[in-house]
C-alpha cells in the first residue's frame, strides 16, 4: 500500500522556471537545491532548516550533486565550466574553473561507490575522472544530431548493466527516446516516439522484474508500456497499462517511478483547477493516493529524493513525504479497472465474458444455474460511481468518498444499496452509518427505514480487530443505545437479525467500552449488563440441552431404543448452584 503524508513549504520560489534542480546530499534526508542561476542551498527536509548555502557569480547551468567517492560538489557552470568544492568552502569564485572545450549538459551522480558520470550535450557519456584528464579532447556521440536539445535523463542501474536513458527533441518539435550505456554489454538505441495523432504527455523509465520500460502518457489518456531492455521491442506505444483520469492530459505531465509497482504523477487537476499529485499503481492500475494543490505550474517539475517528492509550484518548493508498504491484497479488493480502455479494441474484435453458476445438489450432481447480475444502480450515485471507476478507486475508497454525502442528504436507499452493493466496506464506515441510524431512530416504528438500515449494517461483516477502534471513539450513550436494542433482539422471539450477528456486534460493545460501563456506577448501566449476561446464561443452558439431545436424535435416525438405566435410590448426588 501506498500513500502520500502531508506536504510542507521548504522554500520560496521567485520563479520555478529558474530553479534548476534538486539533489541527494551526503547525509540522509538532506537536500541540495540549486536556486535561480547562482545559489546553492542545502536543507535538512525533517526540519525545514538551511544546513549551508554558496552563491557565484557566473551562472550555473545544471543542478548541483555530491560526489560520494571524491567527497566534494560538483557544479557546472555557463555549460563548459567544472567547479569542485569541499562541505567547508565559503567562496565559489575562488574555486579553480575545469574547462572543457564541449558542452556539457549536466553531472549525473551515482550510488554504490561509483564515481559521477558525465553527461555531454551531444549524448555522449565520460565518468567525471576520466572527463576531466581527457577535457581538451572532444568525445563523439552519433546518437544525437545537431539540432537535438536533451530535456530529460534517467540513470539506470539493471542487474549488471548500467545505462542513461535520454530523452529529446530536434527543431522540428520531434521527440526521440535513447539509451546510452554505460557499463556492461549493452548497445545503444535511439527510437522516434510518434503515435498515430496523439501528443505525447509524460514519460520516464521504470525498472520491473523482468525488463526495463519506458513508460509513455499520451494526449488520450493512454498509459504504456514499452521493455527496451533486455529484450527491446521497437514497436511503440507498447502494451496499454491502463488509462489515466487521475490528472489531466491537455497539459503536460511530470512521471517519477517510486518503485517496480508504483509511480509518482504530477499535473493538472482533471476540473482544470489546479494541480493534483498521484501515486498510482502500474500492476493493478489504480490510484493509491491523491493530494490536491491549488495552482498548478507549466511545465510540472517533480523530483524524489529518499522518501520524499518535491513539487515546484507557482511560488513555493513543496515536499511531500510519501511511505510505500508491502502491498496488501486486501487493499486492492473490488478495484474498478475503467472501462475505456477495452472500448478502444478495433472494432472487429468482440469480448465476450460468460459466467456459469453451479448448484451442488444432494445427489452429487450440479444444477446450472443463472449468475445474478448486481443490483440496480441508484440515479443518484450512477455519475459519481461511473467517475470514481475511470479514476481506478477501490471500492472502499468508493465508499469512504460517496459516505459523507449520503450521510448529510438522510439518503436510505442509497445507504442500503451500498451496504448490499460493496463487498469492502471499512469498519469505519459501518460504524459512522450505525450512529447514524441510532441518532434517528425511535423506539416506536421499528419498521421505519432507520430500523431497516441498522438492521441491514449488522448483517455487514467485519473484522473486529479493525473494527475495535471505531466503536472506541463512539459516545457512550450511544453505545448503550446500540446495546439495548441487540439485548431484544436476542429477547425476541423472531429477531430480524441473525444471532450470530447479533452475539458478535454484543462482544464487541462489551470490550470496547467494559470499563467504561463499570466505572459509570450508573444503576440503568448495570441492570443493562445484568440483562445481557442473562441472555447469554439462557443462551449457553439452551445450547446445552440441544447438546444433549442430540444423542437421542441419532439413536432414533438409526432405529436404535435407549435401554432403561437402573437407578440405584441408595446413593445419590445433589448438584447445589450457590451463585
Amino acid at each position: 500500500m501506498a500513500r502520500l503524508c502531508a506536504y510542507y513549504s521548504l522554500c520560496p520560489l521567485i520563479d520555478q522556471r529558474s530553479l534548476l534542480g534538486v539533489a541527494e546530499d551526503s547525509t540522509s534526508g538532506c537536500v541540495i537545491v540549486t536556486l535561480g542561476k547562482n545559489i546553492v542551498i542545502r536543507y535538512k527536509l525533517l526540519h525545514q532548516k538551511q544546513i549551508s548555502s554558496w552563491s557565484s557569480r557566473e551562472k550555473l547551468s545544471s543542478p548541483v550533486i555530491y560526489d560520494a567517492v571524491g567527497s566534494q560538489y560538483v557544479a557546472v557552470f555557463n555549460r563548459s565550466q567544472l567547479r569542485l568544492w569541499t562541505e567547508n568552502e565559503e567562496n565559489l569564485d575562488k574555486i579553480k574553473k575545469i574547462k572543457f572545450h564541449q558542452q556539457i549538459h549536466c553531472v549525473i551522480p551515482q550510488t554504490e561507490g561509483n564515481e559521477p558520470l558525465i553527461l555531454f550535450s551531444n549524448g555522449a557519456v565520460c565518468p567525471l575522472r576520466t572527463a576531466v584528464e581527457s577535457r581538451k579532447k572532444e568525445i563523439d556521440s552519433s546518437l544525437l544530431d545537431a539540432n537535438e536539445v536533451i530535456e530529460d535523463y534517467r540513470l539506470v542501474e539493471y542487474e549488471n548493466f548500467t545505462f542513461i536513458t535520454l530523452f529529446c527533441r530536434n527543431s522540428s518539435d520531434v521527440p526521440h527516446f535513447c539509451v546510452v550505456p554505460v557499463s556492461g554489454d549493452i548497445q545503444s538505441m535511439k527510437l522516434k516516439v510518434e503515435w498515430k495523432n496523439f501528443r505525447l504527455m509524460g514519460q520516464t523509465v521504470m525498472k520491473q522484474d523482468s525488463s526495463c520500460n519506458f513508460l509513455t502518457l499520451w494526449s488520450d489518456g493512454r498509459l504504456c508500456s514499452l521493455p527496451f531492455h533486455p529484450q527491446p521491442s521497437p514497436e511503440l506505444p507498447g502494451t496499454l497499462v491502463s488509462i489515466v483520469r487521475a490528472v489531466s492530459t491537455k497539459h503536460p505531465v511530470a512521471l517519477v517511478p517510486l518503485s517496480s509497482s508504483h509511480m509518482a504523477i504530477y499535473g493538472a487537476d482533471p476540473s482544470e483547477e489546479g494541480a493534483s499529485l498521484t501515486i498510482y499503481n502500474v500492476q493493478f492500475g489504480v490510484v493509491q493516493s491523491r493530494h490536491h494543490f491549488k495552482l498548478f505550474a507549466s511545465p510540472p517539475r517533480l523530483w524524489c529524493a529518499g522518501t520524499n517528492l518535491l513539487i515546484a509550484t507557482a511560488h513555493n518548493l513543496v515536499v511531500v513525504p510519501y511511505r510505500l508498504e508491502a502491498q496488501q491484497l486486501s487493499a486492492m479488493v473490488g478495484a474498478h479497472c475503467s472501462g475505456s480502455a477495452q472500448e478502444e479494441h478495433d472494432s472487429d474484435v468482440q469480448e465476450l465474458h460468460h459466467t456459469l453458476c453451479s448448484n451442488w445438489v444432494a445427489n452429487g450432481r450440479t444444477k446450472d444455474a443463472p449468475s445474478r447480475s448486481n443490483p440496480q444502480i441508484p440515479e443518484a450515485l450512477k455519475e459519481q460511481l461511473q467517475a470514481l471507476e475511470a479514476e481506478g478507486c477501490c471500492q472502499s475508497m468508493m465508499v469512504q468518498k460517496l459516505l459523507p454525502q449520503l450521510l448529510k442528504a438522510s439518503a436510505i436507499s442509497e445507504l442500503n444499496w451500498c451496504i448490499k452493493y460493496f463487498t469492502d466496506i471499512p469498519e469505519g464506515s459501518l460504524v459512522q452509518i450505525i450512529l447514524f441510524c441510532l441518532e434517528n431512530v425511535t423506539k416506536t416504528d421499528k419498521e421505519g427505514p432507520y430500523h431497516k438500515l441498522l438492521n441491514t449494517v449488522l448483517h455487514a461483516p467485519f473484522s473486529d480487530v479493525c473494527m475495535l477502534p471505531s466503536v472506541r471513539t463512539a459516545p457512550l450513550h450511544l453505545t448503550l443505545s446500540l446495546l439495548h436494542y441487540l439485548a431484544e433482539e436476542i429477547e425476541a422471539d423472531v429477531p430480524e437479525v441473525e444471532l450470530y450477528n447479533l452475539i458478535e456486534w454484543a462482544s464487541l460493545l462489551l470490550d470496547a467500552h467494559y470499563q467504561r460501563y463499570l466505572l459509570s456506577g450508573d444503576p440503568q448501566v448495570l441492570k443493562l449488563l445484568l440483562r445481557i449476561r442473562e441472555l447469554v446464561v439462557n443462551q449457553i443452558d439452551h445450547m446445552n440441552e440441544l447438546n444433549g439431545l442430540l444423542p437421542l436424535l441419532q439413536q432414533l435416525q438409526e432405529g436404535k431404543l435407549s435401554k432403561p438405566q437402573f437407578v440405584n435410590k441408595l446413593y445419590s448426588i445433589e448438584s447445589l448452584r450457590l451463585y
